[in-house]
């Protein structure tokens, strides 16, 4: 307790990626009527909130910051003390999100390069499709798996910032991604709607696809470049005790 009937909560937050996931998650947490303040750390990736202890508080927080976008939070112990089980869970917690960031980014290079292909089709005539109707419906269902799947991150994210009217990055990613793919997907189904002469309706799920796959590959190289920059162990976490002393270890995970 760091001042009297006043608590602080410590929390390891995954998904942040700009200043605006930062503001996002203070504001979120700010919101809750027991709290005091609340200061989020996109460096490390942490956040202090100062709270009034009242029943279930933590829970409330931790549901705050998760509720804010697409976010996982991890709340320390409230003792202070961190223990196997919960560095254990930081790593488990660490590894979901890399392999899943892993499945999507593989899914979305594989269908993002065969729809590439296809539609270099005058350039590689092997792979030409005469008939633009075909060729449009292929492309179509080539990009479903990578707008839908791979892309369900930056789409989720948008939802819940609308929810808080605010954006972020996911805002940016999502908008642009769903203009590119649902015109190309009106184009395709219902050319009439949106054309005059169906030979020059133009589709573009190569940009719709192309941009979630590199967005996803900037955040697999950074999450593996943090990973390899770590100093200190899980293990080095656990031999701090005092607060002052997890703090620093923490920072140094980071």
């Amino acid at each position: 307790m760091s001042e009297t009937g006043v608590k602080k909560a410590e929390l390891a937050i995954q998904g942040m990626g700009c200043a605006s996931c930062v503001q996002k998650v203070e504001k979120a947490v700010k919101g809750l009527p027991f709290v005091v303040d609340a200061q989020v750390n996109l460096a490390t990736l942490r956040a202090s909130v100062t709270y009034t202890p009242i029943q279930g508080a933590r829970e409330e927080i931790k549901s705050a910051v998760e509720g804010a976008g697409s976010y996982q939070a991890l709340l320390m112990p409230e003792d202070g003390r961190v223990d196997q089980e919960f560095t254990d869970e930081m790593e488990r917690s660490e590894q979901r999100e890399a392999q899943g960031l892993r499945r999507r980014l593989w899914t979305a290079l594989f269908f993002s390069g065969l729809i590439m292909a296809i539609s270099m089709g005058g350039m590689l005539p092997f792979l030409e499709i005469k008939d633009r109707e075909v060729r449009n419906l292929l492309l179509l269902l080539l990009a479903c798996p990578v707008f839908f799947w791979a892309g369900a991150p930056f789409h989720v994210g948008l939802i819940r910032s609308l929810r808080h009217r605010t954006a972020d990055m996911n805002t940016l990613v999502s908008i642009g991604t769903a203009t590119a793919f649902f015109y190309s997907a009106i184009v395709t189904l219902w050319p009439n709607l949106v054309v005059v002469d169906r030979s020059s309706s133009f589709v573009y799920y190569d940009t719709a696809t192309m941009i979630i796959t590199l967005i996803l590959l900037g955040r697999s190289l950074e999450a593996r470049a943090k990973g390899k920059a770590r100093p200190v162990s899980y293990t080095h976490l656990r031999a701090h005790e005092t607060k002052e002393e997890i703090a620093y270890a923490v920072f140094c995970l980071k």
